[in-house]
């Protein structure tokens, strides 16, 4: 509506800044979170994939054809490297940036 209201005109303008801070604060975050994902050695990603979708130790072994042990070795240094702590966190940690299978 003409002639806008200068403290209507900020208000609009505030709540676009303050949503445009979040927006640019949630991608440095999600930036991070890829930054560190892609740290992990490639045996850790696909190991922490198989955790986000809740199998178990011995399935993502006998998947990868390597011992339960090691799987325990990945699993663990993934999850201490992105600081995560269960299964359904790695899951949520996957699905914010966008890499829940090993296609990119």
């Amino acid at each position: 509506q003409k002639p806008a209201k200068p403290e209507k005109l900020l208000e609009v303008v505030k709540v676009h800044l303050q949503q445009n801070k979040e927006l640019r604060l949630s991608k440095a975050l999600i930036q991070e979170k890829i930054n560190k994902f892609e740290r992990l050695t490639d045996r850790e990603k696909e190991v922490l994939r198989e955790v986000a979708t809740g199998k178990l130790n011995k399935q993502i072994a006998n998947e990868l054809n390597i011992a339960e042990q090691t799987v325990k070795i990945h699993r663990g240094n993934a999850m201490h490297k992105l600081g995560l702590r269960s299964a359904l966190d790695a899951s949520a940690f996957l699905l914010d940036i966008g890499r829940v299978t090993g296609d990119e």
